[in-house]
C-alpha cells in the first residue's frame, strides 16, 4: 500500500513479482510502472515479461476497490464499468465535496513514481492499459515525470469518436470536463511526444473489456 494523500482512506496498492517475501521494493535501476485497466494483480501475471514490472491499482480498482464498498459477488470490479456503479457514486460524491476522484487517481500515480525514483529506479517506463493508459497520459501532461518512455495500450483514439457513437464506454471519473472544447486525445498524445518517447499500441473504441 502507498500513502499518496495523508488522511485519505483511498489507498493505492503496488504489485510486483519478486523472489523475496519481504514487503520491500526489490533493488534495481530500471523498471516499468504498469497502470492497470481494472486489476493490477491479474494483469501483471498476464504480461509476457513481468520481471522488473511494478503494477499499480489506483484508488477504486483491484485491491484498492474493496476500500470503496462491498464488492458484488466477491468481485471488486463486477460493476466498475456500469453507468451507475460504485465508481460513479464515488465520483459524484467527490464533486459534491469539491474534490476530484480523477485527480486522486493521478496523485496515486505521481506518488508511486516518486517512491520508485527514491528507491533508486532512474530508468522508468510508464505503461498504461485501457483506463490506465488515460491516467498515464493525464499524469504525464500535468507534470514533468521522472520517466524515459510512455506506452499507451488499448487506449481510446479520440473522445470525439466515442461521443459520435452516442455512448461513451468510459467511466465518468476518467472524463475531463471541457476537454473537447480545447482539444482531444490526439492533441494530448502529440504534446506527450514532445517530451517523451511515446508508443501507442492497439488503440480502441471500446473500454468495456
Amino acid at each position: 500500500a502507498i500513502v499518496s494523500e495523508p488522511g485519505s482512506t483511498a489507498v493505492p496498492v503496488l504489485h510486483c513479482v519478486t523472489p523475496s517475501s519481504e514487503p520491500l521494493l526489490p533493488e534495481g535501476s530500471s523498471a516499468r510502472l504498469y497502470l492497470a485497466h481494472l486489476d493490477a494483480e491479474q494483469e501483471l501475471l498476464a504480461l509476457e515479461d513481468c520481471q522488473s514490472v511494478f503494477a499499480l491499482d489506483v484508488r477504486g480498482i483491484g485491491k484498492s476497490a474493496s476500500l470503496n464498498g462491498k464488492p458484488n459477488n466477491g468481485n471488486p470490479n463486477s460493476d466498475y464499468l456500469h453507468p451507475f456503479g460504485r465508481e460513479y457514486f464515488i465520483e459524484v460524491t467527490a464533486k459534491m465535496l469539491g474534490d476530484s476522484f480523477l485527480g486522486g487517481k493521478i496523485r496515486d500515480v505521481l506518488a508511486t513514481l516518486a517512491l520508485l525514483r527514491s528507491a533508486g529506479y532512474h530508468d522508468l517506463t510508464l505503461h498504461g492499459r485501457g483506463l490506465g493508459g488515460l491516467l498515464a497520459a493525464y499524469a504525464a501532461a500535468l507534470a514533468p515525470l521522472p520517466i524515459t518512455k510512455i506506452i499507451l495500450q488499448n487506449t481510446p483514439r479520440s473522445f470525439l469518436e466515442l461521443l459520435q457513437r452516442n455512448f461513451i464506454a468510459c467511466p465518468q471519473s476518467y472524463l475531463v470536463p471541457g476537454l473537447l472544447t480545447v482539444g482531444d486525445l490526439p492533441d494530448l498524445y502529440q504534446c506527450l511526444r514532445q517530451n517523451y518517447a511515446l508508443e501507442i499500441l492497439d488503440p480502441v473504441l471500446d473500454l468495456q473489456s
